[in-house]
Order: structure tokens, then C-alpha cells, then sequence
């Protein structure tokens, strides 16, 4: 990390850069993104100068006390600004008109706790206090894993689509890290509608066994309708740490969260609520995976706990997300290495995404 390190000691971080300019600030984007992004900005002292969307969203709504409105129009407005996109996309087409934006605006990609404490912001003060951490996750980390870590940090830091770009050539050069046929079986926490579940049955020619949670109830229906004719064992559940029941927040899509791990709840888009089951691995699976796959939307550190047992004394490949906290990127490691001090650790990310979305740490 001292090549990073050496790099943000000499580069503002995006919010200091936001801090020191001059040119109008405006946001790409509605939803719950913007409206993280306009408190951030608050809490900053930073004024935002207007929101604009693609051509073909905007009808001139009401959004947070502003019109939305179409990006020649505040060109019309305002001359030059600073663009901040407010939302995560995987759509070649979408990511393409960040590029057409920023030949004509400077464009920054802010990354925002997608869980938890949004107005935390990854900036000279948080590197300052967890520089430590950082630097002990990156060491334990493998070459591409390191290179993985570096292009991650930097691109939280400053916001720049290049870095984005570095993860992207990393995803496209890298292999599984560890021999797919010696994955017979597979636990999938956050298993969706069961897209990672039909994945791995391509990825792991000897696949038999496989358990898949969900807690959406919606979202759980199409789950069991897309891989009825797979030997599944499916809950619809959350992986936590003990044996409860938790309060849902869902928009009937991607992104379902734990009530608990949502600040300024009131703003936020994702209105429907609902009590959900949460159990434990340790607890519930019907069989020892050979790997463990956690995209549970903020709750990995929590899941983990609820797996210590399985982790400390079988010690499955793991595959974490660490992208809906700042300290994902050091916390995730710390925990799974305290239950397990075998493993060898790299990072991945499963498909393009900007921001930064998709990034595992995988333990193996």
C-alpha cells in the first residue's frame, strides 16, 4: 500500500477537491443515491445547483425541492459544472454516457456507503484513521488480489473513472482462484431471483448440493421459480448471527435491506417494510458447502458470526462482498481471519459496475 498511500498524500480527495472549486456542482441521477449524495454535500457545506437525468427520464418532476431536468438545460443555465453521478448501473449503454458526459464536464463517481452510515466518506480522515487496517488487509492479499485493492482504493478516494477502468481490466484478466472441481456443494446467501445459483452450476461441473437464501418473499417466489428444476434447498431467510426475526426494507428489486442499517429511512424510496426470518448458517444449512457465497446487502460481517462454526472447522471457500461499507474492505477480512487463520485471500469483481459495485474478497 505505499505506493497508494504515497498517492492520496499527494492527491485531494474528492471532497476536498469539491471543497476547494469554484464551478457549480449538479447531480446525474435520482432515487436513494441522490438523496445520500444531497446530504453528504450538506453536511460538507456543499451546495448542489441542480439534478438532471438521461433524456428519456426526465419530465420535469419534482425531486428533493428540485426540477429534474435534461443536461442541456443546466448547460443552458449554468455554463460549466461539476457532474456527481447519483446511482450504480451495469448497462454497457449507461456506462458509455458517463464517458460522453465527461468530455464535456469534469465527472466524478462518488463511492457512498450503500449500508449504514452514509455521511461516512472515504476521504483523508478515514484513510488517516484506518490506514493500519488497510494496509494489513492488503498484505494478506494475493498479487492480482493487491492489484485489485489498490485500484479500489484510489477510485474511492478520488472518484475518477479511471480507476474504474483499472477494475475493469483486472475483472476481464483474472481466473477463479481455486480449483472449480472441487466445489460440490454451494450455500448462497442472497441467493436473489437465482442468478448465482444457475451460474454456479455452469462454473462447477461436479455441483450437487446447493441451499439458497432469500428473504424478500417476492423476490424468494421467483427464486424458487427459477431453479425448480435443480435440486435446491431454499429458505426464505436471512443469514444473520443468531436465531430472530428483523424489519425488511424492499423496493421490489435489487438492493433489499435490514431496517436497522438504513439512515434517514424516511427519505429513502424504499418504502415497504415487512418482518423477515433471520437464522444462521451454523444453524440451518442441511449440509457443509464447499463454498459460501454472501451478497446479503450490508449483512456479510453479521452472516460470518452466523457461520463461525462451519468457517473455523471446515474452512469452505468463501466469496464476500465488501462494497456496501467503507470498512468492508478491512472488517470483512479481520473477521473471517479470526475464525480461520488458513485461508489465502484475493479480490474479484463479478461484473462491471460503476460505481464500484460487485467486489469480493474471496477466501480460500
Amino acid at each position: 500500500m505505499k505506493k497508494v498511500f504515497e498517492i492520496m498524500k499527494n492527491t485531494p480527495s474528492l471532497w476536498k477537491e469539491l471543497k476547494s472549486e469554484s464551478k457549480p456542482i449538479v447531480l446525474y441521477g435520482m432515487g436513494d443515491g441522490a438523496v445520500k449524495l444531497l446530504s453528504i454535500l450538506e453536511s460538507l457545506g456543499l451546495k448542489c445547483s441542480g439534478i438532471f437525468a438521461s433524456d428519456g427520464f426526465v419530465r420535469y418532476q419534482s425531486f428533493m425541492g428540485f426540477t429534474v431536468k435534461k443536461l442541456s438545460d443546466l448547460e443552458d443555465e449554468l455554463g460549466d459544472f461539476t457532474v456527481l453521478s447519483a446511482f450504480a448501473t451495469r448497462l454497457d449503454e449507461v456506462i458509455e454516457n458517463f464517458y460522453r458526459i465527461a468530455e464535456l464536464h469534469k465527472l466524478k463517481v462518488p463511492d457512498i456507503n450503500v449500508s449504514g452510515n452514509h455521511l461516512e466518506i472515504f476521504d483523508e480522515d478515514f484513510v488517516e484513521k484506518h490506514g493500519e487496517r488497510l494496509d494489513k488487509t492488503y498484505n494478506a492479499l494475493d498479487g492480482v488480489g493487491k492489484e485489485f485493492f489498490e485500484a479500489v482504493v484510489l477510485y474511492k478516494y478520488t472518484g475518477e473513472l479511471s480507476y474504474l477502468e483499472r477494475i475493469e481490466e483486472l475483472r476481464k484478466a483474472s481466473d477463479i482462484p481455486y480449483n472449480p472441481n472441487g466445489i460440490e456443494s454451494f450455500a448462497d446467501f442472497g441467493a436473489y431471483t437465482g442468478d448465482t445459483i444457475l451460474e454456479a452450476k455452469s462454473l462447477y461441473p461436479r455441483l450437487e448440493l446447493i441451499a439458497g437464501y432469500e428473504p424478500d418473499p417476492k423476490t424468494f417466489k421467483k427464486l424458487e421459480a427459477n431453479t425448480k428444476d435443480l435440486n435446491c434447498h431454499l429458505f426464505n431467510a436471512l443469514i444473520w448471527n443468531e436465531e430472530t426475526e428483523l424489519v425488511l426494507r424492499s423496493g421490489g428489486g435489487m438492493n433489499t435491506i435490514i431496517e436497522e442499517n438504513v439512515l434517514m429511512s424516511e427519505n429513502l424510496q424504499k418504502k415497504k417494510c415487512a418482518s423477515v426470518k433471520a437464522t444462521t448458517g451454523d444453524a440451518s444449512l442441511p449440509f457443509i458447502p464447499h463454498l459460501i457465497k454472501m451478497d446479503v446487502e450490508g449483512c456479510e460481517a453479521k452472516a460470518i458470526e452466523g457461520c463461525a462454526k462451519i468457517i473455523s472447522e471446515h474452512k469452505p471457500v468463501l466469496r464476500v462482498s465488501i462494497y456496501h461499507n467503507h470498512r468492508d474492505l478491512f472488517e470483512i477480512f479481520e473477521k473471517i481471519s479470526s475464525l480461520n487463520g488458513d485461508y489465502k485471500y484475493t479480490l474479484r469483481q463479478k461484473c462491471r459496475y460503476v460505481p464500484a459495485w460487485d467486489i469480493e474478497l474471496i477466501a480460500y
